[in-house]
């Protein structure tokens, strides 16, 4: 097996670990008063608008590549889409908040409903576009990879913290498997090219929405949970490390020329 190919999958199965190593994250939560979680907010909000936000402009690229001539927003699409997954993440966020705030009995929190497994499927859906992008961030080399699966385990954990929030053990004990597995899937659906030409970029897009409403929602400390200046920090040295990465990236792109 190449290192093409056990890079990718390391890093799907690190983000994996990532959701069963997080529910003995919420003890330390309690301990640091949420400091790290804040911290950790930081980083997947660097992540989003360093890395992600400008991201699509290649996908857009690409999207207007494959679309068919005449169409009318080609130019705009991409955003469309983004602004498409910012609502639909949005809109399931608050319905899983009044959910969980109306349904606090033990049988209610074991069982399914429409409105969970519709959550379910979209994070699903969600993890296995971020194993498909593990296979083009190791294709632009070990250091882009190790930063993305690190800005990825935060987020993860971030997100696992509110879903077990809005959830408690429905999500705990039958979700939390299914969305470890979306992530080993995406990289084996890319690696068999199970992703059509054009299909991507909108996919990349609806996360990307995903990502920035997370951002702004869930991973964005609430008032007196949350500690700004951990947040703060979090963002400003992701921010630092991205972008010197990117730099000695492009250098080292120079150079090879």
């Amino acid at each position: 097996m190449s290192v093409g190919v056990v890079a990718p999958l390391l890093g799907a199965l690190m983000l994996s670990v990532t959701y069963f190593i997080s529910r003995y994250t919420h003890a330390i939560e309690m301990k640091f008063r949420r400091r790290w979680l804040s911290f950790a907010a930081g980083v997947s909000v660097a992540y989003a608008f360093v890395d992600i936000l400008p991201e699509l402009e290649v996908q857009r690229r690409v999207l207007q590549e494959v679309g068919v001539a005449g169409a009318v927003f080609v130019e705009q699409r991409i955003y469309l889409f983004v602004l498409l997954g910012f609502l639909v993440f949005h809109g399931l966020a608050r319905l899983g908040s009044m959910e969980s705030e109306k349904d606090t009995t033990p049988s209610g929190r074991l069982g399914w409903s429409p409105l969970f497994t519709l959550q379910m499927t979209s994070f699903v859906l969600y993890n296995m576009v971020v194993g498909y992008l593990l296979l083009s961030r190791s294709a632009a080399g070990v250091r882009v990879l190790t930063l993305f699966v690190f800005a990825m385990m935060l987020h993860l954990i971030v997100l696992d913290h509110e879903l077990v929030r809005q959830y408690g053990i429905r999500y705990a004990s039958r979700g939390r498997v299914a969305l470890a597995l979306g992530v080993p899937a995406g990289v084996l659906l890319g690696m068999t090219g199970g992703i059509v030409e054009g299909l991507f970029p909108r996919m990349f897009a609806l996360v990307a929405g995903g990502v920035v409403m997370t951002s702004a929602g869930a991973e964005v400390p609430r008032e007196r949970e949350g500690r700004y200046w951990y947040f703060v920090m979090g963002a400003v040295l992701y921010t630092i490390f991205l972008l010197y990465s990117q730099g000695n990236v492009l250098r080292d792109i120079r150079q090879g020329t």
